[in-house]
């Protein structure tokens, strides 16, 4: 009867001796290493994040300059919200005159976020956020 394994490779394996056990030794580390590295490109690949969400907003307060004017738009703006879940470093990317800009400005300053995760843990990431103003009817 024939089994695997037996015959040649059993005659080999003692010919080599522990040169045999060291070479398969190394194919299976060889193959514990690439079998780690394809598990942590996966669990990389899957990494998440989530934006931050609004808990608390403010409506924007308008500018007596721009009431008076009846200016109405949008101005956009740029922040970054914190693990603390406020927005700090704002800054203007579209503009608008009549004081419109820095009410948004604070406007933005009174919000209030569940900050932004990666791979569930707090981080501080920029949004962009639009703040519209309409003219109050008379």
């Amino acid at each position: 009867m024939f089994s695997a394994g037996s015959g040649r490779e059993a005659k080999e394996e003692e010919n080599m001796g522990s040169h045999g056990t060291y070479h398969k030794f190394m194919r299976l580390a060889a193959l514990v290493l690439l079998a780690a590295a394809v598990a942590l490109q996966a669990q990389a690949a899957k990494s998440e994040t989530t934006p931050p969400q609004v808990i608390r907003n403010a409506q924007p307060e308008y500018a007596e300059e721009a009431r008076t004017a009846r200016v109405q738009g949008t101005v956009v703006l740029t922040a970054q919200i914190g693990t603390d879940g406020i927005a700090h470093d704002i800054r203007v990317l579209r503009h608008m005159d009549y004081g419109l800009d820095d009410k948004a400005v604070e406007c933005l300053g009174k919000w209030l976020f569940q900050p932004g995760t990666r791979d569930g843990v707090p981080a501080s990431m920029t949004v962009t956020v639009e703040i519209s103003f309409r003219v109050p009817a008379k």
